[in-house]
Order: C-alpha cells, then structure tokens, then sequence
C-alpha cells in the first residue's frame, strides 16, 4: 500500500451581505501567499463561487463588489 497527499484544493462558498441575502456578481481574487498565483473569479446569481485545483498553501481571498466595504 502507498499513501500520499493531495496536490491540489478546492475553495467554494456563498457570499452573502449582514442581512444574508446572497450577493451576484461580487468578485472573488484568491491569492496564494507563497506564489502570488493570483485566481479570479465572479460569484453566480445564487452568490456562490468555486475555484478548483488551486495548489496547496495558503491564501488571501478579496471580495469585491460596488457599494460595500
């Protein structure tokens, strides 16, 4: 038997305001801290997002969208 690791990860998840209704159309930038691999992507009309097969490490995820801090 051989036993290993994962190479590669996964972040998903809903953005949602204070009142949790889902937010469309927030920009989500994950950056990997060791790299600066940089990975964008925009949430779905339901507020969710994916951004698979990102390497192992660690990250800083920004959301952004107009009119929220």
């Amino acid at each position: 038997a051989l036993w290993g690791q994962e190479r590669f990860g996964d972040f998903t998840g809903v953005v949602t305001d204070p009142s949790g209704a889902r937010l469309p159309n927030v920009a989500v930038t994950i950056t990997n801290k060791e790299s600066n691999r940089v990975y964008n992507t925009v949430t779905g009309a339901d507020g969710s997002y994916s951004a698979p097969n990102l390497e192992a490490g660690r990250y800083r995820l920004r959301f952004e969208l107009t009119g929220f801090t």
